[in-house]
């Protein structure tokens, strides 16, 4: 009896084991390649930071023919798309509206 108790045993032990192997695992992912680098101080190099002046071609002085109060002022795109004010440095063209005066 405990002859057969113990093949019972082995052969169930035996099954149970087989059926834990099954290949259940999900498919490999890709390798992806990595680079390795040690973390140092970084080295002197020959860039620095420099400063520059820049002058127009041609410079003109505006003025208004009548007084009284600035009423508007032209509006041109900026760097990131929306409509801002004329400003000190902008391009303008020769007889281009700057700005309206509503008189006193």
């Amino acid at each position: 009896m405990r002859l057969r108790t113990s093949l019972v045993l082995l052969i169930g032990g035996a099954m149970i084991g087989a059926a834990g192997c099954g290949n259940d695992s999900k498919p490999e992912q890709p390798r992806v390649a990595v680079t390795v680098l040690t973390v140092r101080a970084a080295q002197e190099s020959d860039s620095g930071a420099y400063t520059a002046s820049f002058q127009p071609n041609r410079q003109v002085r505006v003025a208004f023919q009548v007084s009284g109060y600035v009423d508007s002022i032209a509006q041109v795109t900026g760097a990131d798309g929306r409509a801002r004010d004329l400003q000190g440095g902008d391009t303008v063209k020769e007889h281009e509206l700057l700005a309206t005066v509503a008189d006193w």
